[in-house]
């Protein structure tokens, strides 16, 4: 058994999802696959993508990512819609919480980055008005900091989890210093929308020794304080260039 990692599939995008479509159905059949978000807003690509990856590999990990929680053109709430995507995966064997595959725990995180902070952060950078989620996600039900409650979904899920071998992921960033160059960034208010500061202590509660994450699209692999932190983002089309021949990273 072995274990890959992925994030940032953006299968909406027809050339990834052909793309996709190319990988071997022979080369994986024993392995995990571990997916860290955002495959799509629509729900129909989330469910042939997941569906696809696990013809392809032995078991499917996924945790969603912020363009899963979209409710663009929905009459639906972003946790609605999170609601709806794990139901799909507990019906169709796509592992959303954490599981124990031979001797290794494989767990996902919820997360979300700080909302409260928003407000203060665009009246220090407008350009993050340009930021999607802004306007196509709806926290109706949430009261407060929308990392708080992703957050508080994860600490049952993690509260027995113990083992010499843990493998963490998430979406976003559990901690700043993850963040890229920002002078290699185009978008310099990415910083106020990836990190999620609560995960950092549950995934060193439980002894991860490796963290995967993605929403940068920057490929990363660093150890810092003991626990290896790696991205390997799928990315979009017009990030073809950046990506490696055997897309799916081998992470252990």
């Amino acid at each position: 058994m072995r274990i890959f990692a992925i994030s940032d599939l953006h299968t909406d995008f027809e050339a990834n999802w052909q793309e996709l479509l190319q990988c071997s159905r022979t080369l994986y059949t024993e392995d995990i696959l571990i997916v860290a978000g955002d495959i799509s807003n629509r729900m129909e690509v989330i469910a042939k993508t997941l569906n696809h990856l696990n013809s392809v590999f032995k078991a499917v990990c996924f945790t969603p990512g912020n363009h899963e929680l979209w409710s663009k053109r929905e009459s639906k709430t972003s946790v609605s819609k999170l609601k709806e995507i794990l139901q799909f995966c507990d019906s169709n064997g796509i592992y959303t919480k954490p599981h124990k595959f031979n001797g290794v725990w494989v767990v996902p995180m919820f997360s979300w980055y700080q909302t409260k902070d928003l407000s203060e952060a665009i009246s220090k950078d407008e350009m993050l008005l340009l930021w999607a989620d802004l306007y196509f996600c709806v926290w109706n039900e949430i009261e407060g900091c929308v990392s708080d409650y992703m957050t508080n979904l994860n600490k049952k899920a993690i509260s027995n989890i113990s083992g010499d071998c843990v493998i963490t992921f998430s979406h976003f960033l559990p901690r700043k210093d993850l963040l890229p160059d920002m002078n290699r960034i185009r978008f310099k208010a990415l910083e106020y929308v990836s990190v999620c500061p609560q995960l950092l202590p549950q995934l060193q509660s439980i002894g991860s020794k490796i963290h995967i994450f993605g929403h940068t699209h920057i490929h990363c692999d660093v150890m810092i304080d003991n626990i290896r932190f790696v991205q390997n983002s799928f990315g979009y089309p017009r990030e073809r260039r950046l990506r490696s021949n055997n897309f799916f990273k081998l992470i252990m």
